[in-house]
């Protein structure tokens, strides 16, 4: 079975006030695709999504839950959706919401006559046949693909079908970072488990004396080893308890934190299967890293312990290269996730030096969908021009402009041209150009320079002749050495042209490190929609202008819904939000790993250094000045971290390939980082 969707707008009504739900309309029975069966009521019919059929939803639980209070009769009422009454035919189980965020399913009624073979707009999810591999199935639809080719050659010859598994398709996007995270997580671990050891052994070489006594007393190896054994597990077990409680904080503050891109974190907790693994994971790390100490000491005796007078650590030269081996590795790992801290650091430094070809501050934003069902071309183009003229008026209002989505937003659309008096592209070279309509108030609003021909204006009404202002690339990549005002286009093999009047600067339109692709506006008077976003840019800040926006909207139609309310510079540090929280969340574990290493290394060094109080002693006695005694003392901690470092520098030029796809205008093996990184080691080590 295979069920095609698209997210479409309505605004419900009828429930407290107007909202933009997430509804998604589907060609089938999405929920029997997916092997899901509804808590209540029913699924969406297949005859329901033919054109004309009849108006029926399923809501998601956690809506039901959220919108109408978890009513157990909602199954058979009717709800208004756009101003049309919609069905509640069922209800989804708890956690099931495909697509994210999903608040409904209704048919997705489409007019085949409104929808070209051209035009793909439907992303599709399917359940392959018992014994079909996902390799044989995309060999067959390559054929239906390459077949179809053939015969619609204008619409289907640069098309292809690419397979993905539902599970690849959902962390696709976050898969490379949540196996860095993972891994960086190891890393502490193992900076950890290594001071555990080093800590034991060096408490362990402390009570030499007691665990001979104990032996000459009777007790066996096993018995020694059991005893220290039970104390490591003592001392890990209090860590994991204090280190879950501080998880349970830690993943509410990640969650808050997050981008919002990473699947079904808002889901996540600190359950009964987490506490499970950290105890399990504490018992291990107490047994693994506990026993070799444990066994070391056991080995004790006191005739041992009377020939070796002289030092009363046994098997000293063993154990300080077993010590001297675990820092040298703590310093190594350190380096190696300062390194990576260090890379996204940069990176993030490049990120906020982009020229974004727009002015975010200062503007007010939010979008607006207009039900077909109330307004068709002309009325909706009245409505936003009645609109802009409105809020214009507001005290403090400098700009006001509409666009179909906002830059770094949530719409974008490519769509295929060719240019009038050249030869048309062939199909597998149709060039593209990001579309966007616009009011003339638009560039003015964001502050997208004009720089040459003009913009929009009120005389690009719909009985006006049609224009196009383009970007800058797009000037210079179509249109090389020459004055592209004047020039006509045509998009979608149509008939009819758009004259470029003007050209503008170029817009990181997708996001912030996306670059710049050519771009074309149009008149939103002569390519209307039911969909805008609305960018009111003030002189006096963007506080409290929120609610005079609802009041004039509600002024001309009190059903319409305000969403996606946010200013502009939001909207950017959004864009940027994966990458700040990558920079988070390394740099935490970098840091982590830090602290571990300097505790670990001066736990070490003050215990050697301990050990040895007799000999700095007899040497300061014999003439030596304190910096004799410095110096010793300093090398004997510096020459782990120099050796560890040396070493964690071959580990990061090699490890850091990893970070490459997380990075922008950074090579892997960027040299400042590494010196850096070095330099930071190096201070924290002295």
């Amino acid at each position: 079975s295979i069920t095609g969707h698209q997210w479409v707008n309505h605004t419900l009504t009828g429930v407290g006030e107007p909202e933009l739900v997430n509804a998604v309309g589907v060609t089938g029975s999405l929920l029997a695709t997916l092997g899901i069966r509804p808590l209540l009521g029913r699924d969406i019919r297949e005859e329901e999504t033919e054109f004309g059929g009849p108006t029926v939803a399923v809501l998601s639980h956690s809506y039901w839950q959220e919108r109408f209070g978890g009513d157990p009769a909602i199954v058979g009422r009717t709800i208004q959706l756009s101003g049309v009454p919609f069905e509640v035919v069922g209800v989804a189980p708890p956690g099931f919401e495909y697509p994210r965020s999903s608040h409904m399913w209704v048919p997705g009624q489409w007019d085949p006559s409104a929808h070209p073979r051209a035009r793909y707009f439907l992303r599709a999810v399917g359940r392959l046949a018992p014994g079909v591999t996902l390799e044989s199935a995309q060999a067959e639809m390559s054929a239906i693909a390459a077949r179809l080719a053939e015969e619609y050659p204008q619409a289907n010859a640069s098309r292809g079908v690419a397979l993905l598994s539902l599970a690849e398709h959902t962390t696709g996007d976050v898969r490379v970072e949540l196996f860095i995270m993972f891994g960086a997580v190891g890393l502490v671990l193992l900076i950890a488990c290594a001071n555990v050891a080093n800590l034991l052994l060096a408490r362990g070489s402390m009570r030499v004396a007691e665990i001979a006594v104990r032996a000459t007393l009777g007790a066996s190896r096993m018995t020694i080893v059991r005893q220290l054994l039970v104390e490591s597990l003592v001392l890990s077990t209090v860590g994991a308890i204090l280190g879950i409680l501080i998880a349970v904080w830690g993943v509410q503050a990640l969650v808050s934190l997050s981008p919002g891109n990473i699947p079904r974190l808002d889901n996540v907790t600190v359950d009964g299967t987490v506490v499970l693994f950290s105890t399990v994971l504490a018992i291990m790390v107490a047994m693994v890293f506990g026993t070799i100490p444990a066994f070391r000491l056991s080995k004790v005796s006191i005739s041992g312990l009377v020939r070796d007078g002289r030092d009363t650590e046994i098997g000293l030269g063993r154990k300080r290269g077993l010590r001297s081996g675990l820092l040298v590795a703590e310093m190594a790992i350190s380096l190696v996730l300062l390194v990576g801290a260090g890379l996204l650091l940069r990176s993030f430094a490049q990120i906020k030096r982009v020229d974004l070809g727009i002015d975010p501050r200062g503007v007010q934003q939010f979008s607006l969908s207009l039900p077909e069902t109330r307004y068709d071309e002309d009325q909706a183009v009245g409505f936003f021009r009645a609109l802009e003229e409105r809020l214009a008026t507001i005290p403090g209002v400098e700009a006001v402009g509409m666009s179909s989505g906002s830059p770094l937003g949530h719409s974008h659309t490519s769509i295929g041209f060719d240019i009038v008096g050249r030869e048309p592209f062939a199909p597998e070279n149709q060039p593209f150009l990001l579309v966007r309509r616009a009011t003339p108030g638009y560039f003015e609003s964001v502050r997208i320079p004009l720089l040459a021909g003009r913009s929009f204006n009120a005389d690009d009404t719909g009985e006006a002749p049609r224009v196009t202002v383009v970007s800058s690339t797009a000037a210079e990549r179509y249109f090389p050495g020459e004055d592209p005002i004047g020039k006509q286009v045509t998009f979608d093999q149509g008939v009819t042209s758009w004259s470029i009047i003007g050209v503008v600067g170029d817009v990181r339109s997708i996001d912030v490190t996306t670059e710049t692709e050519p771009e074309a506006y149009f008149p939103l008077a002569q390519w209307s929609g039911d969909f805008v976003t609305v960018l009111v840019r003030t002189n006096g800040g963007v506080s409290g202008i929120v609610p005079q926006l609802r009041n004039e909207v509600a002024a001309i139609d009190p059903l319409l819904a305000m969403y996606w309310i946010e200013t502009l510079d939001h909207r950017v540090e959004v864009s940027i939000g994966q990458e700040r929280f990558n920079l988070l969340l390394l740099g935490t574990f970098a840091g982590l790993a830090v602290v571990l290493a300097a505790v670990g290394l001066y736990g070490v060094v003050a215990y050697l250094v301990s050990r040895r109080t007799r000999e700095i002693g007899i040497r300061i006695a014999l003439g030596a000045s304190w910096t004799d005694v410095a110096r010793l003392v300093l090398w004997q901690g510096m020459l782990p971290a120099v050796v560890g470092t040396a070493l964690g520098l071959l580990v990061a030029v090699a490890g850091t390939r990893v970070l490459s796809s997380l990075l922008y205008q950074v090579e892997p093996w960027d040299p400042t980082t590494f010196i850096a990184g070095t330099t930071v080691l190096f201070c924290v080590a002295f």
